[in-house]
């Protein structure tokens, strides 16, 4: 068994968008590995419900952020995630995004004791296109970084990441949201983009030890078929990995893509173990989906007004389930 000291955690980077997947996040977390430490590190005034916060060791909201620097500049859309390298209440942490779900025993905490940041290992090597796209634009950081190779790596989603706390300076981080500030095309992906530099870089000049290891399945590079034959919740002979459900748009309890059935599992199991609503777990489920739906895809002054009816919808089943 893993030796999941106090440590050594899980960290889930939250967001309002993807609120709904990060309960299915934890649920499967905490379905293969009831013994882990699981922490939340929250984008934006999103307030989580009471049985989450209970169940994590940390909730890592903006006025928990002791650094000053970070706590004004590194929450929004590409940055959140970082902060968790001088922020962590762990020494030695595996970040995942919202949008993850683990579907066996998957990950090796050996690699904390070799490396400094463990990247995934892509499925296939980005076309230059794709890197400009998802990473870096090339004229616009070579200058400011001369010696990068720019294309002679095998760049990584960032949908997990093994990482050590404090092992990036603080300083190098400013000078990349300064550079990303002068002109937001140099990363169009922010930490994915800047990440990937740094370990590359970083590596080669022997600052960080660095990894690539196969420790994510990406829903989109596979065929449906494959990914449910071979890594479905069902198949007793799956193989253990972290799926992301990178891109969009993400599955909805009516959807039948890859992988929706293993995900709505998690899901389902969130509802009925830690929230107790195992009577009418499918129908908060779909009420929760349309809003989401709904909410996305309107002007951001209503959005509010959905969380005012979800929240409410909340309360009123809690008052029906303790008469």
């Amino acid at each position: 068994m893993e030796n999941w000291s106090k440590d050594t955690g899980i960290i889930i980077i939250l967001s309002a968008s993807d609120y709904r997947l990060a309960k299915a996040s934890f649920a499967s977390i905490k379905h293969f590995y009831p013994e882990s430490n699981v922490s939340l590190l929250v984008d934006g005034d999103l307030k989580t419900d009471k049985a989450l916060k209970d169940l994590c060791d940390k909730v890592i909201t903006k006025k928990e952020v002791s650094n000053e620097f970070l706590r004004k500049n590194s929450f929004g859309w590409g940055i959140t995630k970082m902060i968790a390298f001088w922020e962590s209440p762990y020494e030695n942490f595996i970040l995942l995004d919202a949008d993850t779900i683990i579907n066996g025993r998957c990950f090796d905490l050996s690699l904390f004791k070799r490396y400094d940041i463990v990247l995934d290992k892509p499925k296939y090597e980005y076309s230059r296109y794709a890197i400009d796209q998802y990473f870096f634009k090339k004229d616009l950081i070579e200058s400011r970084y001369p010696d990068f190779s720019y294309y002679d790596d095998p760049y990584a989603n960032v949908g997990i990441i093994y990482g050590k706390r404090g092992i990036i300076p603080l300083e190098d981080y400013k000078k990349f949201l300064s550079i990303l500030g002068e002109d937001k095309r140099t990363f169009p992906c922010p930490e994915q983009g800047w990440l990937n530099l740094v370990c590359f870089n970083w590596s080669r000049s022997g600052k960080i030890q660095f990894y690539q290891e196969d420790i994510q399945t990406i829903v989109q590079d596979y065929p449906k078929d494959e990914l449910e034959q071979n890594y479905s919740i069902e198949n007793p002979n799956r193989k253990n990995t972290v799926i992301h459900f990178a891109g969009n748009p993400k599955p909805y309890i009516w959807s039948d893509s890859g992988m929706s059935k293993t995900l709505l599992f998690f899901r389902n199991e969130y509802q009925q173990q830690f929230l107790s609503r195992k009577r009418f777990s499918t129908f908060f489920l779909t009420l929760e989906d349309v809003l989401n739906f709904i909410s996305f895809r309107l002007p951001k002054v209503l959005n509010n007004r959905i969380y005012v009816i979800k929240r409410t919808i909340y309360l009123t089943y809690k008052k029906f389930m303790k008469r």
